[in-house]
């Protein structure tokens, strides 16, 4: 273990001082006591402890080592023992230490009349660089930042604000959150709604033991909206409705490559705050560029514009989108969040109608299908029913005047068909000398719901060829 330093100078005397409390004629009561405390670190080479002597303490030497100097601290031996005047408490720094490493710190108090009290030992283990904490991005609303903490330390609190808040921050008045329990690293970030200007990140870790860590404090300049300073995107949302939407990202002159993760609310921050990406978007977004499997869209160059599909039609439905940016040179750069919404329910759209269907062309097999669709309507669902089935379906005590469109939307074997255009569909799925019939559900844009439903269109009953 290296030697190390104290902050106060060494008392040559203690030795002496030490031999002579040992000395004391057995039977007195001016027995005094000592308490070593722990206080938070400043780096990783110093530990920090309060020696706090009782009010009957003249005098306390102290020393710190490992746990095999008990001896030598006993007899005064030991290198680099110090000596406190008082019973005042003392806080103390032990400089000079090598980082992970374990320590033993010694103290014992000394009455007037030279009772000596018991000897106080306190393990302290110094961290491994405690925490780090770096700027990991920043865009026109935007910024994030990377928590590395050493194996000691399990918590970090933080807050984003202004340069005359460190008081209130110190004094616990102004907080944004805290990272817990963090394998490692974890990240913290500001997604939206920044202001253009100069901020401040603070933050204080806490050891196992509770002590905290110095504090930090991170300097960060939001630039303005529009500027050249930083890879940045301006949003669109170019069209919306319960199924499609058209997004686009234009990139600024300092902008490369855009990426784009989106889904629910929920489905794409929720991932980035797990376990296994632990904040970090920026290395998410960028794993996940282009794949199709996580929804994702990317543009190596110009502006990125790209469409999403919901599939479950549905009114009101928040979604998120996370965009990373890159620099010229391809280096992730910054993350920005948005959230759109599909249209709400509008109980005054006119109801979907299907004007005509005809069934043509009429094989062993099925028929060919040509279904149109009135101007109100949003989308159809369709599907061939064997006529038998459907005439038991109608004459059930569980029939309403939905039932079949709702079984068509959950059918697995049910077509859908986007937008008012004519459809031409050829059944091919039937059997020889079957009687079979087309049942086709409209809907506006509210989707497949009561308010959305249009009326049941049925075609005529026609049977296949016979083989």
């Amino acid at each position: 273990m290296k030697k190390l330093k104290l902050i106060l100078p060494l008392a040559a005397a203690v030795s002496g001082f030490m031999m002579s409390g040992c000395m004391q004629e057995s039977g007195t009561t001016d027995v005094p006591e000592i308490k070593i405390t722990r206080l938070g670190n400043d780096d990783s080479t110093s530990v920090k402890v309060r020696f706090e002597p009782s009010g009957n303490t003249e005098w306390y030497a102290y020393a710190i080592g490992d746990d095999s100097d008990y001896d030598a601290f006993i007899d005064g031996t030991m290198q680099g023992i110090e000596r406190g005047e008082g019973s005042d408490e003392a806080e103390v720094s032990f400089t000079g230490l090598e980082p992970t490493d374990v320590y033993t710190v010694y103290a014992q108090a000394y009455s007037k009349s030279g009772e000596a009290s018991g000897v106080a030992m306190l393990n302290v283990t110094t961290p491994d660089a405690a925490i780090n904490i770096d700027l990991q991005y920043v865009t026109s609303s935007s910024c994030g930042f990377r928590v590395s903490f050493s194996p000691e330390y399990y918590e970090c609190k933080y807050y984003l604000g202004s340069a005359d808040e460190r008081d209130a921050f110190l004094a616990g008045e102004k907080e944004d959150g805290r990272l817990a329990e963090v394998d490692g690293y974890g990240c913290v970030n500001y997604y939206e709604g920044v202001a253009s200007g100069d901020h401040v990140f603070y933050a204080i870790g806490y050891d196992r033991y509770g002590m905290e860590s110095k504090l930090f404090e991170i300097p960060v300049t939001i630039p303005a909206e529009g500027s050249n300073e930083v890879p940045d995107v301006e949003f669109e949302t170019v069209s919306i409705d319960i199924y499609k939407g058209t997004f686009r990202f234009t990139p600024n002159d300092a902008c490369g490559k855009i990426t784009c993760s989106m889904g629910e609310i929920g489905y794409v921050s929720s991932m980035i705050t797990s376990t296994g990406w632990k904040g970090d978007a920026v290395a998410m977004l960028d794993s996940w560029s282009g794949s199709s499997s996580v929804n994702s869209f990317t543009s190596e160059s110009g502006v990125l514009e790209f469409d999403n599909y919901t599939t479950g039609l549905m009114t009101g439905l928040g979604l998120e989108l996370y965009v990373l940016t890159y620099d010229k040179d391809g280096n992730p750069a910054g993350v920005k969040e948005y959230m759109v919404s599909t249209p709400e329910e509008d109980p005054n759209l006119a109801k979907a109608t299907i004007t005509e269907i005809k069934v043509e062309n009429i094989t062993t097999a099925g028929a060919t299908y040509t279904i149109t669709p009135d101007e109100n309507t949003f989308a159809i669902v369709y599907d061939t029913y064997v006529a038998d089935y459907y005439d038991q379906l109608v004459n059930s005590s569980a029939y309403h005047e939905f039932f079949i469109h709702e079984e068509l939307m959950s059918s697995s074997t049910a077509k859908f068909n986007y937008g008012n255009g004519e459809v031409i569909y050829a059944e091919v799925q039937g059997l020889p000398y079957t009687e079979y019939l087309l049942c086709v559900a409209p809907m506006n844009g509210n989707g497949p719901v009561d308010a959305g439903w249009g009326e049941l269109a049925v075609s005529e009953r026609y049977r296949t060829l016979s083989e």
